[in-house]
């Protein structure tokens, strides 16, 4: 009678909690923007479209065609640099995608939505006792309830899929279901930057206990899942390995953009030897160190398990903001062991990323926190006994980065410095009361900060408008009310400088200031902007147009005030100038490295 009684509370507390899982998926799919967001999802459907007809998920021209039927466009959703987002997966999560094919992208992306959403909230459930001392409570906001997990999930990520299996293996492993979580830890081979040093930990964790059942059902399924993809694609792991020299992920471009420590040393433009010498110099001892407690028989799961996950970043050559979900792994053991310190580090994380990419940055601010909590994760009790004296090389390392982080980015600030010196010789020029747009073009790929709000200093200490600003969402002390909010240039200028409408933009705003690098650049928009604007002012990188059109419309005015004049952009006047100069191409970008003159 008791067990009828409990089985019955077990379903209830089990329908529960999956209507609630689909309410939120719900208003999740409500509030985001549709268009923009489950982007990914492309690449993954077109892999499973591209398996279902029987050819190589790796094939370049059927991934431009199938990505292109779904919407893909090049300047909006590849960064102006790709024609498709490349697939990098391994063959069997490619294999899952053909079960979505039948629902038709529109559908795919609904349901891969709501699984990412459900996995969320079921890897939260299995963490919930895998900690001893932690709260249950804590996985249910460290996993799902973070911007971390939003944007993993907005983007249409396989973070939670990834996470998801890892929770799931560390139970089965808690448990003693060594076959199962065998199974399952071969599944983990779908996103290896993010696993492979868990998977190789948890292997020699696995040795050191004898638990040969667990590693045996690893290889098994690991070698039916490559004998099957073999059978099905005899070339499919010669096409994975040349799949990024082909197509050669964004980091290659904008390595800023990724949060590991050798995207780190690129950013800082170090090369050659020396990348490679100070990558081996922190990864080595790290690895080294998470291999040696995997292997100490005193060493539980869970320290192996938040080792592992801290130690990827640094060791992998490629990982994104939308991987962080997984950090929770090593705070959930801070949490059991330093509650406080705990708590302290996860509120200054996330707040650490609240200016993402803004000038007094250290690469995002997730260094210096990202180091602290291993350092105190990877502290013994006890910094004396001969256990620790081992791997003390490794510790200290641990403890000196953020100062070595802090030293590497001192060009950085001065660099930083430099310009917004340049920037305030510029500022008194503006009238005060006026409304300002900002564009930024051909920004140095090599600095770890950028520009693109250092315009606010204008509105700041001259008033009036400016294009790109805060003043119409809530955050903001004073609001701009919603019927004359300007959200038409805010969008447009706000993903693409290169969209500004001089013949509709220069009646609303009587400055402009750009950002340009580059002599030439500074040269060319000063040509194409001569019908509507002059210069009035230039400054080391910095140049201030003034609008020559009358009148302008007032600062209280609506997005339709300019309505009617001419929509074209400064980008289709580069693309006439380079067609009378004989310039080829799809788009014309004119920072880039050329070797004539500036034009007249």
């Amino acid at each position: 009678m008791h067990s009828d009684s409990a089985g019955s509370s077990a379903w209830r507390d089990t329908a529960a909690a999956l209507a609630v899982l689909t309410v939120l998926a719900v208003f999740l799919v409500w509030i985001l923007p549709w268009d923009r967001t489950f982007r990914d999802v492309a690449c993954y459907w077109s892999a499973g479209k591209i398996l279902a007809s029987g050819h190589s998920p790796y094939d370049v021209a059927l991934q431009i065609r199938f990505q292109k039927e779904v919407g893909w466009n090049k300047e909006s959703a590849g960064l102006g640099v790709y024609d498709f987002l490349p697939f990098y997966y391994p063959p069997w999560f490619g294999a899952l995608w053909v079960l979505f094919v039948p629902l038709g992208f529109v559908g795919a992306k609904i349901a891969w939505h709501f699984a990412n959403v459900e996995l969320a909230l079921a890897t939260a459930y299995l963490l919930r006792k895998a900690v001893p001392g932690a709260p249950a409570w804590a996985p249910f906001v460290l996993v799902p309830c973070t911007v971390f997990a939003l944007a993993a999930i907005s983007l249409g990520q396989t973070t939670f899929l990834v996470f998801f299996l890892v929770a799931l293996a560390w139970r089965l492993l808690e448990l003693r279901r060594d076959r199962a979580a065998g199974v399952v830890l071969a599944w983990l081979t779908i996103k290896p930057q993010l696993t492979a040093v868990l998977l190789l930990a948890l292997v020699v964790w696995l040795v050191r206990r004898r638990r040969w059942s667990a590693l045996a059902a690893l290889a098994v399924t690991g070698a039916l899942l490559g004998l099957a993809s073999t059978l099905a694609l005899p070339t499919w792991l010669p096409d994975l390995l040349n799949a990024p020299r082909l197509t050669p992920p964004p980091s290659t471009y904008f390595p800023w953009i990724g949060n590991t420590w050798w995207l780190l040393l690129e950013t800082f433009g170090t090369g050659g030897l020396l990348l490679w010498l100070l990558y081996l110099v922190v990864t080595l001892p790290l690895l080294t160190h998470v291999l040696a407690s995997a292997y100490r028989e005193s060493t539980a799961l869970a320290e192996v398990m938040a080792l592992s996950v801290l130690a990827a970043f640094f060791v992998a050559p490629y990982a994104r903001h939308y991987d962080f979900p997984v950090l929770a792994v090593p705070v959930l053991v801070l949490l059991g062991r330093r509650p406080v310190a705990c708590i302290a580090g996860y509120f200054a994380f996330p707040s650490s990323l609240l200016g993402l990419n803004g000038s007094t940055l250290v690469y995002q601010r997730w260094l210096p926190p990202g180091f602290a909590v291993l350092a105190v994760v990877a502290a013994p009790r006890d910094l004396w006994t001969r256990d620790t004296r081992v791997a003390i090389a490794a510790r200290t390392a641990v403890f000196a980065l953020p100062l070595a982080t802090l030293v590497a980015a001192a060009p950085a600030f001065a660099d930083s410095s430099r310009a917004y010196a340049a920037l305030e010789e510029i500022i008194p020029r503006v009238d005060p009361g006026s409304a300002v747009a900002a564009v930024v073009l051909g920004a140095d790929p090599r600095r770890t900060y950028a520009l693109g709000t250092a315009a606010g200093r204008i509105l700041a200490t001259r008033g009036g408008r400016l294009a790109f600003a805060f003043t119409g969402t809530a955050h903001s002390p004073v609001v701009v009310r919603r019927p004359f909010q300007w959200n038409e240039p805010w969008f447009r200028l706000g993903f693409d400088s290169m969209a500004l409408r001089p013949a509709q933009d220069f009646r609303r705003f009587r400055y402009l200031l750009a950002d340009v690098p580059d002599p030439w650049t500074r040269h060319a928009l000063a040509r194409v902007l001569r019908p509507e604007a002059d210069v009035v002012a230039a400054s080391g990188e910095w140049v201030l147009f003034e609008s020559r059109l009358r009148p302008l419309v007032p600062l209280l005015s609506d997005d339709a005030a300019v309505a009617g004049f001419s929509a074209e952009t400064i980008q289709e006047r580069f693309d006439a100038m380079a067609r009378a100069a004989g310039v080829a191409g799809e788009h014309f970008l004119p920072w880039e490295p050329r070797g004539e003159a500036p034009p007249p």
